[in-house]
C-alpha cells in the first residue's frame, strides 16, 4: 500500500476554482456553436448550475477549515467533493459532445480552435487530478502507488503529484511510473485517455478541416 495524505480542503478549492474559469471560458468559446435551445442545452444549464451549487458548498467547506485552522478535510465534505467532480465530468463530457457535433466550428479559425482545445486538456488535466486524489485517499487500502520521493523518502504524494499523473495520462495515454492497484482508479484513468483520445482526434480533424 503506498502513502497516503488526507486531502486538503484550500487546495482542493483553489483547483476546483480553475475548473470552474476554465470551464466558463470553454462554455463561452462554444456558446456561439449551439444555434438553438434544445434539451441538451437545458441539461447542460442544469449541470453546470448543479456544479456551480457544489462549487459554492465547496468554497463554505474550505473556509470553515481555515477558520478551524484544520489542515485536511473533514470526512463530512467527501460526499460534495464527489458530487462535484461527477458533475464537472459530465459537463466536459456534454462539452466535447458539442465540439463534436457542432457544425458551425467548421468555419472557426485555426488558433481559436488550438486554444479551445487547449482548454479542454488543462480542464480534464486538472479535474482528474482530483478524482486521482480523491480515490487514493478514500478507497480502502488506496489506489496508486507513487515511486518513491529520492530527497524525501516519507514525504506522502501531493496534489501535484496527482496532476503530474493526471497530466501523463492526457498526454501519454497512461501512468509512466505510478502503479493503479484498483478497479476504481483504472476505470477512471481509462475514462481521462478515453476522453483525450477523443479531443485529439476531434482537435485534428477540426484543425484540418479549418486550415483548408
Amino acid at each position: 500500500m503506498g502513502k497516503r495524505e488526507p486531502i486538503r480542503m484550500v487546495t482542493f478549492f483553489l483547483v476546483v476554482t480553475a475548473i470552474q474559469v476554465i470551464d466558463f471560458a470553454i462554455r463561452h468559446r462554444l456558446g456561439f456553436a449551439i444555434s438553438q435551445k434544445s434539451i441538451s442545452t437545458f441539461v447542460t444549464d442544469a449541470v453546470d448550475y448543479g456544479a456551480l451549487l457544489m462549487f459554492a458548498v465547496l468554497g463554505i467547506l474550505a473556509i470553515i477549515t481555515i477558520l478551524n485552522s484544520e489542515r485536511q478535510t473533514p470526512r463530512y465534505a467527501m460526499p460534495v467533493m464527489l458530487a462535484y467532480l461527477i458533475l464537472a465530468s459530465i459537463g466536459v463530457a456534454m462539452n466535447l459532445g458539442v465540439l463534436i457535433g457542432s457544425n458551425n466550428l467548421r468555419h472557426e479559425k485555426v488558433v481559436s480552435l488550438i486554444i479551445l482545445v487547449a482548454l479542454f486538456y488543462l480542464s480534464t488535466t486538472l479535474m482528474f487530478s482530483l478524482w486521482y486524489q480523491l480515490a487514493n485517499s478514500y478507497l480502502k487500502g488506496g489506489a496508486i502507488v507513487f515511486p518513491p520521493n529520492a530527497a524525501h523518502p516519507n514525504d506522502p504524494p501531493r496534489w501535484f503529484d496527482y496532476c503530474f499523473l493526471s497530466f501523463n495520462s492526457n498526454s501519454t495515454f497512461g501512468p509512466t511510473v505510478e502503479e493503479i492497484t484498483t478497479r476504481p482508479a483504472k476505470a477512471i484513468m481509462m475514462v481521462q485517455v478515453s476522453i483525450s483520445i477523443t479531443i485529439l482526434i476531434v482537435a485534428i480533424a477540426r484543425i484540418s478541416s479549418a486550415a483548408h
